[in-house]
């Protein structure tokens, strides 16, 4: 009787173990996909920061040319040929859409910069305050067809 009770023990101890690995697997995973989501986060601010200082500089090039980058009646708030330009300059491969630029200071205002699934948001409020956001975009529901 006493070795049937020793085995039910040894027994529950295998499967609290079990339990426990499995638990600290898990863990283990959920960190290793929020680390690998906050560096290509940080990857896509560095790039979009490159984006920011590549529209500075097409920008001083156009005005040398008595003409903008900025064209708010274009999809992407940009005139012909700016985009590929700034992506030549600063050598990033994302899509960048200009929602407002300051004519005064021939700057951005606000811009956005997506590459995969990750989303740059950009907004200067006066000379002092600037906002940078990153978002990570997550599909949920897909609905195609004739639905």
């Amino acid at each position: 009787m006493a070795s049937k009770a020793v085995e039910v023990s040894r027994f529950q101890i295998w499967k609290r173990r079990i339990i426990i690995l499995l638990i600290a697997a898990l863990v283990f995973l959920v960190a290793g996909w929020f680390f690998v989501i906050y560096t290509e986060a940080n990857q896509v601010l560095r790039e979009a920061k490159n984006v920011r200082i590549s529209m500075k500089l097409v920008a001083i090039e156009k005005y040398g040319e008595g003409t903008s980058i900025y064209d708010p009646t274009a999809y992407n708030g940009l005139a012909a040929g700016a985009a590929e330009e700034i992506a030549e300059t600063s050598g990033e491969s994302g899509k960048i859409t200009l929602t407002a630029w300051n004519t005064e200071q021939n700057i951005p205002k606000s811009f956005t910069y997506r590459k995969g699934d990750f989303y740059a948001e950009y907004v200067a409020n006066g000379d002092k305050f600037k906002s940078w956001k990153v978002y990570f975009n997550w599909k949920l529901l897909d609905f195609t067809g004739d639905s």
